[in-house]
């Protein structure tokens, strides 16, 4: 799993953080690598479809957590906003290794994308990331347009929190618990966030090693630092730099 990780981070490191470019050869997840329990793959993909359909779809990655399991994956749903259901549509979920469920198709409910085993025979990324897209049922265009919902509007700060959460998890694995769940976040929330109450709230990432950050999803950090990650993007700072900052906030490098 050392040696997954470290071979995603170097290529992600050597596209300068473009989620949207991770599109070259990949290098290939030995089937022995399995039995180590990697994330790499799970965050990988779900950091594709963040980029992808965050903004335009309001589909977002939530991690998921089970009592006495830890990491559970990483579920995507529909968020509710202006133009869809007033409650998240669970669409499908990563596993914790990065096989792919489709939980919206009944018919699919019980068999999952072997996308372990693509990575293992050495498929490219564009093959991996299509064939989840197409796996799920995700279309390119939207049913409706979200150009109200704040998703919409917003989204491009939430993309980069959350492929910063992809280069902590890729990069310190177990070492770094993360978090974005709104119903398990709630508390940290409402204890911590003057706007807590906002319509249409951008969501929270809740990150734990040494010390623990609370960052709102426009990149305002809450709780164990200050400032704002994406005022610092657009100021000029790289997803990577920003990364390499939390990791020292939270104890992970020096």
């Amino acid at each position: 799993a050392r040696i997954v990780s470290s071979c995603i981070r170097n290529f992600l490191d050597k596209l300068a953080g473009d989620a949207m470019t991770l599109s070259a050869e990949f290098i290939a997840w030995q089937p022995s690598h399995r039995a180590n329990q990697s994330t790499a793959l799970a965050w990988f993909l779900a950091n594709a479809l963040c980029q992808r359909f965050y903004a335009s779809h309001g589909y977002v990655p939530w991690i998921l957590a089970k009592e006495g399991l830890g990491f559970y994956g990483i579920g995507i749903y529909q968020l509710p906003c202006a133009v869809q259901s007033s409650k998240p549509v669970a669409l499908g979920r990563l596993t914790s290794c990065g096989d792919v469920e489709n939980w919206a198709n009944a018919s699919d409910a019980s068999h999952r994308l072997d996308t372990i085993n693509m990575c293992a025979r050495g498929d490219s990324l564009d093959a991996l990331v299509s064939q989840t897209i197409n796996y799920l049922g995700l279309r390119a265009m939207p049913e409706k347009s979200h150009v109200s919902c704040r998703h919409k509007r917003w989204g491009a700060s939430y993309c980069l929190l959350f492929e910063i959460a992809t280069r902590l998890a890729i990069t310190y694995g177990d070492d770094v618990r993360i978090n974005n769940d709104p119903d398990l976040l709630k508390r940290f929330v409402n204890d911590n966030d003057p706007q807590a109450q906002q319509h249409e709230h951008p969501g929270v990432f809740l990150l734990q090693a040494n010390h623990d950050l609370l960052i709102r999803g426009d990149g305002k950090i809450l709780l164990g630092a200050s400032g704002n990650l994406w005022q610092r993007f657009m100021a000029g700072s790289s997803s990577q730099s920003l990364t390499n900052e939390l990791a020292i906030t939270l104890g992970l490098a020096t």
